[in-house]
């Protein structure tokens, strides 16, 4: 049965994102196929008036060809080591985005921050390029919904971490880590958490081995290319001839 982490990451991982143009909000009117957008509420995800976003089941359970999306329901958890995911990325018209929920124990009360244990997500492009969880653009100049390289900061405050790649730039490894960045010893063992991550995946290329070839291997194989060389050119006197 899949944990209660892993539900909420696959619903935020596969919702809608209301402030993207093509989806309406909730005050939009809807006439055919056409959006009549009346008041714009909603500007980035996520925002306190969508969330995450609207849920989508049908988009969460079966994404849509070429995405290929995969999920870890880690109940052995998290202490001390990082986790670690690497995917092959072969179509860079596909977003890659990742997803990570875990579980905290209740804060004590009155208490400032509230999250007891705090992951983060972290993924590394085939450059070295760092996305780290929740770490958007700020409009007007960037995206807001668009996680931005190099961020400095990180995530203190939610068990919540996302990171969306719109527009990959290269094909090849990504790295997607699982950082245990404040972690005091629980009663409970290690954190359990999920995580769901897509895109366009594909089967790492096979790097096949180039031939080895002895010394005695590589003379007999110039004895070889000596004495056809002689023939040919025996050939070529006599048609002079």
């Amino acid at each position: 049965m899949p944990t209660a982490a892993l539900v909420k990451a696959t619903l935020i991982h596969g919702a809608t994102n209301m402030a993207e143009k093509d989806f309406p909000n909730q005050y939009d009117v809807i006439e055919g196929t056409n959006i009549d957008k009346r008041y714009n509420d909603v500007v980035s995800r996520p925002d306190f008036n969508q969330g995450w976003g609207r849920l989508n089941v049908y988009k969460s359970l079966f994404p849509k060809a070429p995405k290929v999306q995969k999920f870890d329901d880690n109940i052995t958890g998290v202490e001390t080591d990082v986790v670690s995911y690497k995917v092959f990325v072969d179509n860079l018209d596909v977003p890659v985005e990742a997803t990570l929920v875990w579980t905290d124990e209740s804060a004590n009360p009155n208490s400032w921050p509230v999250l007891r244990h705090n992951l983060d997500l972290v993924v590394i492009d085939p450059a070295g390029l760092v996305y780290r969880g929740n770490q958007f653009g700020i409009a007007p100049q960037q995206d807001p919904n668009v996680s931005v390289p190099v961020a400095t900061k990180t995530d203190t405050l939610n068990n919540v971490e996302r990171v969306v790649i719109k527009e990959p730039k290269m094909k090849g490894e990504y790295t997607i880590n699982v950082v245990p960045s404040s972690l005091p010893k629980a009663p409970g063992g290690p954190v359990r958490y999920a995580i769901v991550y897509s895109g366009g995946f594909t089967t790492k290329p096979e790097e096949l081995p180039i031939p080895s070839v002895s010394k005695i291997g590589l003379g007999i194989l110039g004895i070889a290319l000596l004495f056809f060389g002689i023939l040919e050119l025996r050939k070529a006197r006599k048609a002079v001839a």
